[in-house]
């Protein structure tokens, strides 16, 4: 599930959010934030540890009192500050990309919908959902850059920190900004069964390198003119030709 939460992020990005034009330097982004991502994660870590059953909400109750409503009541707000900050990007993409335009209240009443479902039928039922969303995304995409292979010229590439550091630390804090999973690992992490290390690890290492190998196809495949497009992978998808993947 929030692998492909990041996926649909990470398919939003672009050379104004990462920082810049030279998208080659968010390649060493993605490296710093797979790093860092094992160090923001402890606290979530050793909380699980201490009290395997017990999520951070029910935790708070459990110290508080009453007064641990306040921490529920923060976090609700934080995810529907979230949502609507990426309800917005689908929104610009409908304006801007989609023919019809869709109108936004068939958006919200969308995701209402799937709210609503989840509230009743519970989050393993989007989870198992998810898991055959992912398999259909992840293959596309791999098939995407296959496709897109014999448009790859290796002169669009130039050195990496050409113009120094500034767009590698702001593709940094992008990347780590515009996840939410540590806030739901914090509520939800007492529900995984499994190997939640490896699961971790492997959650981390599909995503970094899903962005590495995307950012160094539109690169190699769209040069300059990746950067001024508002969803570059998108319009890789339209070069290759390929109506299914855009869709």
């Amino acid at each position: 599930l929030l692998i492909v939460f990041r996926v649909v992020i990470i398919m939003t990005s672009n050379s104004i959010l990462l920082g810049g034009d030279h998208l080659l330097d968010n390649l060493l982004s993605c490296a710093i934030s797979f790093a860092l991502n094992f160090v923001l994660v402890l606290p979530i870590y050793f909380l699980n540890r201490r009290h395997p059953d017990t999520n951070l909400l029910e935790k708070s109750y459990n110290l508080f009192g009453p007064l641990g409503s306040v921490v529920t009541m923060f976090y609700a707000l934080y995810f529907l500050c979230v949502d609507c900050y990426y309800l917005s990007f689908f929104h610009i993409f409908t304006v801007n990309v989609l023919d019809p335009y869709i109108p936004f209240w068939l958006i919200a009443a969308s995701v209402m919908s799937v709210a609503v479902y989840a509230a009743f039928q519970g989050i393993e039922s989007l989870a198992r959902t998810a898991l055959i969303i992912l398999v259909v995304i992840l293959s596309g995409m791999l098939f995407l850059f296959i496709t897109v292979i014999p448009r790859i010229e290796f002169q669009n590439l130039y050195p990496l920190l050409y113009e120094g550091t500034d767009q590698m630390w702001t593709g940094v804090l992008q990347m780590l900004g515009r996840s939410t999973c540590f806030p739901v690992m914090a509520i939800l992490l007492p529900q995984v069964s499994g190997r939640r290390k490896l699961g971790f690890f492997l959650w981390n290492l599909i995503l970094y390198l899903f962005t590495a190998v995307g950012l160094f196809a539109i690169v190699t495949a769209m040069g300059n003119y990746a950067n001024i497009q508002l969803f570059p992978f998108f319009s890789l998808a339209s070069i290759a030709g390929i109506r299914p993947f855009q869709r």
